[in-house]
């Protein structure tokens, strides 16, 4: 299954970005550009939503720290959210979880960002 990047619509004032496949370097390849311009091109708090990542390589790790690096330096946070247990586990064995915030679901991180924001 190819990698699929889709922004959730109707939010206005935190990006949804949701990844759908494997985060291996051909998917993170095919939507890097369109990853940039969903997350960091629009300077906005922003959780990416990993439920339907079924593999995550240090490419694709690479390419989420790069976008969360990008945004931080705007002021932005960006939090993984829905991530399943062995993906959410890379993460946590790379000791990322001290660059990201990790939850349980999308609308714990939308909490948590509305909550920074106020």
């Amino acid at each position: 299954m190819a990698l699929e990047c889709e922004l959730v619509e109707g939010v206005e004032d935190l990006t949804i970005v949701r990844l759908v496949g494997k985060l291996d370097i051909q998917g993170t390849n095919n939507i890097n550009m369109k990853f940039h311009a969903k997350t960091a091109a629009r300077q906005k708090p922003t959780v990416i939503d990993l439920e339907g990542v079924t593999f995550v390589s240090s490419i694709g790790i690479g390419m989420l720290v790069t976008c969360a690096t990008s945004l931080k330096r705007k002021g932005c946070e960006v939090i993984l959210a829905a991530a399943k247990p062995e993906i959410e586990e890379v993460f946590r064995a790379s000791r990322l979880d001290a660059f990201f915030r990790i939850v349980d679901t999308v609308e714990e991180a939308e909490s948590l960002l509305r909550a920074d924001a106020a």
